[in-house]
């Protein structure tokens, strides 16, 4: 009943249902044979085909003076981002006691609420804590 190879089927050859079945599912084998060939090798070698496909990217990716969309994206957020911070360590410099003219700060002795973390910082602004 089942064939061991797959045979072409010429345009107007009829075959029944269960021909038609038949070389369906050797062609599905086939198939999935093929695609489990191909992921292991890709599996067992990930590391060298990232590296061979991250090569063009690691020459062109975020110089100066790029015209990518993405890139310049990416810069502008990192900007805003480091503005945003740069903001905010600012205006908790200037309402802590002991601060004095030309941004010096004195320490207090007691324990601040304020984290030292810029991105801490960055996520209490972000959920508009005061």
């Amino acid at each position: 009943m089942a064939r061991a190879a797959l045979r072409p089927v010429g345009y107007d050859e009829r075959l029944s249902l269960v021909e038609h079945l038949d070389e369906l599912r050797t062609r599905l084998i086939i198939c999935v044979a093929a695609f489990l060939v191909c992921f292991g090798v890709a599996f067992w070698q990930n590391d060298r085909l990232l590296e061979i496909m991250n090569r063009p990217l690691e020459k062109t990716a975020f110089k100066s003076g790029s015209e990518d969309p993405f890139e310049r994206s990416a810069n502008f957020q990192q900007a805003q981002k480091a503005n945003l911070l740069q903001q905010v360590a600012l205006k908790r410099v200037g309402g802590r006691r002991g601060s004095k003219p030309g941004g010096c700060v004195v320490q207090d002795q007691q324990a601040s609420h304020e984290p030292a973390d810029p991105a801490i910082a960055f996520h209490h602004v972000a959920r508009f804590d005061t």
